[in-house]
């Protein structure tokens, strides 16, 4: 674990327009990343749910392209 210390810079990182980057930080949050992208998915800020929308792309290992799909269907938010 990295500590409470690096969370606001792994945040920082899984706004990245590299997906790459995203990624790791996603494999270092582990868990905590899913609460991070579900709060971002809650947003009615269309910049913050698209980015958990990313967020989940990035994570295809895990997060079928069928529920991404239905995810992006359902969204609602408004211009920031």
């Amino acid at each position: 674990e990295f500590g409470d210390a690096a969370r606001p810079i792994l945040t920082e990182v899984l706004k990245s327009a590299d997906s790459e980057k995203r990624k790791l930080a996603v494999a270092i949050l582990g868990q905590e990343a899913l609460t991070i992208t579900a709060d971002l998915l809650r947003s009615r800020n269309c910049d913050d749910a698209w980015l958990g929308i990313t967020i989940l792309s990035d994570m295809e290992l895990v997060v079928t392209r069928a529920y991404l799909t239905e995810l992006k269907s359902m969204l609602v938010c408004y211009a920031n």
